[in-house]
């Protein structure tokens, strides 16, 4: 188990996962600035239809991006290895995956359907969601700095 945390501790490792948290941050940013363009000229069909394309890349990079963090001798388990303190935190990120996928999948539907739905309402759940993954990701980062420093510390 040594060898994959520190294959998973590695220098290029982390950089990807940074990279990946960073991506992920940039399109969280561009659909909530989208959001706040709705303004009050009120939303467009076309607006709502480049949120729900901005919000459908989103779901997939981060759909691609859970399952690394979960998949075998992954981020998760090699935190939970490192941080064994912290294994109730990494075990309710692991948890929260499915919900906040699902929540996406549901606005994402409602943006990019032609049924009509309550903007306003549709607007909030979409706000509250990603202020949702913007604290998971940050607790993810926190662990796994606090996981990689600690790895570093001890080997030395």
């Amino acid at each position: 188990m040594q060898a994959a945390v520190e294959a998973v501790a590695s220098e290029s490792n982390r950089q990807a996962w940074i990279a990946d948290h960073d991506a992920i941050f940039k399109k969280l940013s561009q659909v909530s600035r989208a959001i706040e363009r709705l303004g009050p000229g009120g939303p467009t069909p076309r607006r709502l239809k480049k949120i729900a394309g901005e919000l459908k890349e989103l779901l997939v990079r981060t759909e691609k991006h859970f399952q690394n963090e979960e998949r075998q001798a992954g981020l998760f388990d090699m935190l939970g290895e490192l941080l064994p303190d912290d294994r109730s935190k990494i075990d309710r990120l692991r948890a929260e995956h499915k919900h906040l996928l699902q929540r996406m999948t549901t606005v994402h539907a409602q943006l990019a359907g032609d049924e009509v739905f309550d903007l306003e309402l549709a607007t909030k759940e979409l706000s509250a969601f990603l202020e949702t993954l913007l604290a998971h990701e940050a607790l993810e980062e926190q662990l796994a700095e606090r996981g990689f420093n600690w790895q570093a510390r001890r080997r030395a």
